[in-house]
């Protein structure tokens, strides 16, 4: 993934000192050691209690020594950052700020919510420019070497394809694009499969290994098949176009989706495609 001359890469991990915040932090550290680069850590004061500025002094104190601690361990550079805000507006808007190109964050699962979010993990995605990796429980691989695409059908597939590309190099990934056809029209059958084989292409002509899995029955749920196969072979991250559609002022957010984030253990890479590729 090459920068231009004078830009460091860097990832942002929001930190809440939970264990799913140093899970984050492992697999930060993981991406910027390929990349050469740094790691902005961000804590947020939540700007609707006052917590008085001895108190924030210590939370400022408590996120450099952990910075510390953790630079020293992971063996990457990381700059703490205190910020006094709104969960859900301040990652994304620091984001901006520092130009990181991804966030990776721990989350706690979204059980009880079905579908119509509240919740941290979602409302970070919907008010970020850049990508979000999820974390919920302790990664079992060094890197990203098998990742799975649910593949759509939606043109934003194209530019999620691309940034896994741009990551795969570093990992020498092995790319599995998951779909389901079965209850499709024969237009659309034969379109999706133009599609698949066309993305087949373009990942090995960018040097890596790709695989198609199409599901052809009407039967199966695609998320369970999802997390079947991803136990199967041991996968080590799935990428996953965020689709929604606004219903008042709340989301609806595509079941496979939700699904995924309640169930899998596996880090999810999670690209809302009307924000993270309008640049």
């Amino acid at each position: 993934m090459e920068m231009p001359p004078g830009l460091i890469y860097s990832v942002m991990v929001p930190v809440d000192f939970t264990q799913q915040s140093v899970w984050a932090l492992t697999v930060a550290a993981r991406l910027v050691r390929k990349n050469d680069g740094i790691i902005h850590l961000l804590h947020i004061v939540d700007s609707r209690i006052d917590y008085g500025k001895e108190n924030i002094e210590k939370v400022r104190v408590n996120l450099f020594e952990f910075a510390r601690n953790y630079q020293h361990e992971l063996g990457v550079s990381i700059i703490p950052n205190v910020e006094t805000g709104s969960i859900f507006q301040t990652i994304g808007e620091m984001a901006n700020r520092l130009g990181v190109k991804i966030i990776v964050m721990g989350t706690h699962g979204i059980k009880g919510i079905q579908k119509v979010i509240g919740s941290y993990a979602i409302r970070v995605i919907l008010g970020s420019n850049v990508p979000v990796i999820l974390i919920n429980d302790m990664p079992h691989s060094e890197g990203f070497n098998k990742v799975i695409i649910p593949f759509d059908t939606n043109a934003s597939i194209d530019k999620v394809i691309e940034k896994v590309i741009e990551s795969g190099r570093l990992f020498q990934s092995y790319i599995y694009l998951f779909s389901h056809i079965g209850a499709m029209s024969s237009l659309r059958k034969k379109r999706t499969l133009g599609n698949i084989n066309k993305a087949v292409k373009q990942i090995r002509s960018a040097g890596l290994e790709c695989k198609s899995i199409i599901m052809q029955n009407d039967f199966q749920d695609l998320s369970d098949a999802i997390i079947r196969y991803s136990h199967n072979i041991n996968a080590d991250i799935i990428a996953i176009p965020l689709q929604t559609r606004t219903y008042g002022k709340e989301f609806i957010i595509s079941q496979t989706v939700l699904q995924l984030l309640d169930e899998i253990p596996l880090p999810l890479w999670v690209f809302n495609t009307e924000k993270n590729f309008n640049k």
